[in-house]
């Protein structure tokens, strides 16, 4: 059992600040594939939040293909902050691989979705994570719900 869990995380391995352009390409593709209704001046800003915040993350791991990084997540004390796959890779579990990593190596118990995003909300629930609140705007304070799933 343990080779199995070895063998499906050895593709996820520490951030570097050289794979932050990596990191930052697989999330605006994955927000512009599952994200419509965000106006694109957000998804602007948002990336400009999104690459400054990088350095501040206290475990920030990458999933990676022969060919590229292909999903990433980032931990904050056990609070998921981020799980993003590249859109060409959604399916074939490698955001499974990457929470379950989250899980088994942090012990996270917390995380946020948006609530206009309704199959990232089903995942984290067949995941086992259940709603426990619902916030008006986005931590950047825009018109965007934020429910926040514990586990």
């Amino acid at each position: 059992m343990q080779q199995a869990v070895n063998d499906r995380f050895a593709p996820i391995s520490e951030a570097t600040s050289g794979d932050y352009d990596d990191i930052m390409a697989v999330w605006e593709a994955s927000v512009r594939a599952t994200h419509g209704y965000l106006a694109a001046e957000d998804i602007d800003y948002y990336r400009i939040c999104g690459r400054e915040a990088l350095p501040q993350i206290e475990v920030l791991r990458v999933y990676r293909t022969a060919a590229a990084v292909a999903g990433f997540y980032g931990v904050n004390g056990r609070h998921l902050e981020l799980l993003f796959v590249s859109p060409a890779c959604i399916g074939s579990g490698i955001g499974s691989a990457l929470f379950d990593h989250a899980v088994t190596y942090c012990g996270i118990d917390s995380l946020e979705v948006n609530e206009q995003n309704p199959r990232a909300r089903m995942f984290y629930e067949r995941k086992g994570f259940r709603f426990s609140s619902r916030s008006e705007t986005d931590p950047y304070g825009k018109p965007y719900p934020i429910l926040t799933l514990v586990k």
